[in-house]
This record gives C-alpha cells, sequence and structure tokens, in this order.
C-alpha cells in the first residue's frame, strides 16, 4: 500500500486533536527532518503502533505493547488539563491505498479515566478500527479482516527494513564482535538476498553456457557430416553423367 497520511491525536508529544497533527505524504520519497527531541521518533511510533500496537521504549530500548506501555502514550499535556473523573485518549490514524486504489482508514485508540491527580485506570487493550472508502463514505470493516489488511499496509518480510529507529543503534554496534558491520548490513537492507539471487543467477549462466557449448559441437559434427555427404552426393553425380 501507499501511505497517504498520518495524523496523531494526544498521542505522546502530539497534543491535540487529529487535524492538528496531520502529515501529508506525496509520490516518491518524502524525508522527515526535525531537530532532536522535535518528535520524529514519536511519529515513528505513532506509525509502528497501530499496526502492531506496539511502541519503542528509548529507556530500555525494546518494543512495548500497549498494554505495558498504558497512559505513557498520552500526551503529558492531555493528561494534565484532563480533569478527575474524566477520560482522555490517545488516537492515530493513517490512511493507506492499495495498488488497485482501494482506500483505507485505520484507526487506533487508547483510553484512560483519571481517578486522581496522578492516577489512572486504563483500558485493558487499544482498540483498531478499520474502514473502506466506498462511493462516498467510510464503511466499516469487519475485524475478522483486520489481520490481512494490515498486512497489506506493510507486509510482514519488510518489516526488519521499514521500523528502524536511531536508537536501536547501540542495539546493532557491538564493537567488540568482528561480525558487526556484516551483521548491521545484513538487518538494515536485503544484501544477504541480493547474494543468493547473484548466486542463482550465476549457476544459471554456468548452465546455459554449458549447453550452448554441448549444441555447438552437435552442430559441428552434423556440419562436417553434410560437407562429406555433399561431396559423395556430387561424386555420384558426375560418375552419371
Amino acid at each position: 500500500m501507499i501511505i497517504n497520511s498520518i495524523s496523531l491525536k494526544n498521542f505522546q508529544c502530539y497534543f491535540g486533536e487529529l487535524h492538528q497533527n496531520q502529515f501529508n505524504f506525496t509520490d516518491g520519497l518524502n524525508l522527515i527532518i526535525g531537530d532532536n527531541g522535535g518528535g520524529k521518533s514519536k511519529l515513528f511510533d505513532g506509525f509502528y503502533w497501530v499496526i502492531y500496537d506496539q511502541v519503542f521504549n528509548s529507556d530500555t530500548r525494546r518494543f512495548l505493547p500497549t498494554s505495558t506501555y498504558k497512559e505513557n502514550l498520552i500526551s503529558n499535556k492531555a493528561k494534565y488539563l484532563c480533569d478527575v473523573g474524566q477520560s482522555v485518549s490517545a488516537e492515530v490514524q493513517i490512511i493507506a491505498k492499495t495498488g488497485q486504489g482501494i482506500e483505507y482508514k485505520l484507526t487506533r485508540i487508547f483510553e484512560a479515566k483519571k481517578t486522581h491527580e496522578r492516577e489512572w485506570v486504563c483500558a485493558s487493550a487499544s482498540k483498531l478500527l478499520i474502514d473502506e472508502f466506498k462511493g462516498a463514505a467510510w464503511s466499516s470493516i469487519d475485524s475478522s479482516k483486520h489481520k490481512d489488511i494490515l498486512k497489506l499496509v506493510i507486509p510482514p518480510h519488510l518489516k526488519p527494513y521499514m521500523w528502524f529507529q536511531g536508537e536501536q543503534v547501540d542495539d546493532l554496534m557491538d564493537f567488540t564482535d568482528k561480525s558487526t558491520l556484516t551483521n548491521s548490513i545484513n538487518i538494515l537492507s536485503d544484501i544477504s538476498t541480493y547474494d543468493e539471487l547473484k548466486e542463482i543467477v550465476r549457476k544459471r549462466a554456468d548452465s546455459a553456457a554449458r549447453a550452448h557449448r554441448n549444441e555447438k559441437k552437435k552442430l559441428s559434427k552434423n556440419d562436417i557430416e553434410s560437407e562429406r555427404l555433399s561431396k559423395l552426393l556430387n561424386a555420384e553425380i558426375k560418375k552419371i553423367n
């Protein structure tokens, strides 16, 4: 799928409604540039959260499920402005389109209720809603189809290459291990797959070359035999004449 936009409501550092934190993408390469602490990683978390129901914890350098991260998903400002007894939610919405032109809206929501000034009762899990644009309106998709649609947005085999954060570099760079650079390259690219494909092509090329040489030998033998028979025919014709 092609991701057209992402919108964030009270998600981590993104305080405000969806329309206030909306990022639209164009065809081709899109770059997201910002200062340290500007929200680049949290925007990354937004994509990851919608699809995998997890966010990256920079302290532990691990991906944590929503059930563990809980109210930390929600903007601190939104939590501060929330009155005791009221609820507040974090929400991220992605709009994407398939190659066949089918447009989907994926929305993940997590809600928490403020019971005391710094105490929260959180939902047991986040909620995922997926809608398909039909005609001129959005139509809800049954939850039984959610997994298949999520796999269309980011195919599972692309996950290691698509979702990489700078904070994870420390996990990749063990300079006491001589294979560190090789392992890093393999994680960040499909170079190993490229090597496999190159080896397959080489073997097929060698096989084709051998077959070509054998066919040339056969043709050469046929040419010699054809020339001998032609001379014999001409000799017999002369005898007849």
